[in-house]
């Protein structure tokens, strides 16, 4: 009997631990692009071997139509791979394999990005441009890969300060796209950088990786207000829609970009405001990191 109890608790443990081991790989292909839905069902066919979508979706507790979905944009992000046979039959391409794919297409899109970058400059010295500082602009980003080619030379430009309210999964982007890069130049040059957000469990390294570079990190509570970014209460940068559901470069969003500085005012003025309320992002690392991963239900 006493011998059946412990075998008991070893084999509850250890479910435990793999429970915890599979909440944090599923957090990690989340913060490398995929949806929620889309790491439970790759970590599934890694973990158990190639299935038909019904008894794929007995195992995720879904319907089989959302597994279709599901499967469907795993395909198109190289990392499931259909069989020819009937009924189909899907398996995981090797983990190894599926990231490196979704890194060269990452790094394809930015090469992509650098070189339309050089023709507008080039159009621009031939057309002989002058901008007028009278005028202000007033511009609506429309996707990942406009904001990555507009933040990146609007950081290098920065002199003094930034000032950021953001979701964790343009966080994400920063680090993913070379973002942070310019951030570290900007605090070396020696203007402050500071940034708050609700940080959460799967955003813990993206923090670290922030705070690392020097950046002050606030964390704020269930925050759902507006998220924007100041540079040198001039420029500024204004979320409209940054429902992120994919780390892509054609990811849609809408943010508003505009250079009047009335405007970045009334921003710092609200970032001021939420910063006082704020904790450090350290004290509440510490609190999640006690907590544990989130239990994936």
């Amino acid at each position: 009997m006493i011998k059946s109890k412990k075998a008991t608790f070893i084999y509850g443990l250890s479910y435990l631990v793999m429970m915890d081991d599979d909440a944090e790989f599923i957090a990690r292909l989340i913060s490398f692009g995929l949806s929620e839905k889309e790491a439970q069902a790759y970590l599934h066919l890694l973990k158990y071997g190639p299935k038909t979508p019904s008894p794929l979706a007995k195992s995720l507790k879904t319907y089989r139509e959302d597994v279709h979905r599901t499967l469907t944009s795993l395909i198109e992000k190289g990392m499931v791979r259909p069989s020819l046979d009937s009924p189909t039959i899907y398996a995981a391409v090797d983990l190894d394999a599926a990231l490196a794919a979704a890194v060269k297409k990452q790094e394809s899109e930015l090469h992509e990005m650098e070189a339309r970058k050089q023709e507008l400059q080039e159009l621009s010295e031939r057309q002989r441009f002058r901008p007028s500082d009278e005028v202000k602009t007033f511009k609506i980003i429309k996707s990942v890969k406009e904001l990555v080619g507009m933040a990146t030379p609007m950081a290098a430009a920065c002199e003094k300060e930034v000032i950021l309210v953001s979701p964790e999964e343009v966080i994400a982007i920063a680090s993913l796209f070379g973002i942070l890069g310019e951030v570290k130049n900007i605090i070396e040059r020696g203007a402050s950088f500071r940034m708050l957000t609700d940080v959460s469990y799967s955003a813990i390294e993206f923090i670290k990786e922030a705070t690392a570079l020097g950046e002050e990190v606030r964390h704020l509570d269930g925050y759902q207000g507006v998220y924007f970014a100041v540079l040198d209460r001039k420029i500024s940068l204004h979320g409209i829609n940054l429902d992120i559901k994919h780390m892509s470069l054609t990811q849609p969003i809408a943010m508003l970009y505009t250079d009047n500085p009335t405007y970045a005012e009334y921003l710092t003025a609200t970032f001021e405001m939420l910063w006082q309320q704020a904790v450090p992002a350290a004290q509440r690392i510490e609190e999640l990191q006690k907590q544990g991963p989130p239990q994936v239900s």
